[in-house]
């Protein structure tokens, strides 16, 4: 790995590869969390009914994955308002 780290951050994604599940400062451990939250993120931006929905849920999902990750929570609660 020539002087990298097997526990490196992927940039502006806030999660740590490699690294144990939990929350850090910036997002979450739990690349399972993250997915899920990316997923919602993209059926949230689409604005129709179905995918609001299914948004809603990919949050509940990263949520349950990490109870810790603070951006899924924020976004979940913002998402159906």
């Amino acid at each position: 790995m020539h002087g990298r780290s097997a526990t490196s951050s992927k940039s502006g994604l806030g999660v740590v590869r490699g690294g144990a599940s939990g929350s850090t400062a910036r997002g979450t451990t739990n690349v399972q969390a993250h997915d899920l939250y990316l997923r919602g993120l993209g059926q949230w931006q689409v604005r129709r009914e179905d995918e609001l929905r299914a948004a809603k849920e990919s949050f509940e999902r990263a949520i349950a994955a990490d109870p810790r990750f603070p951006r899924a929570g924020v976004v979940s609660r913002s998402a159906m308002r």
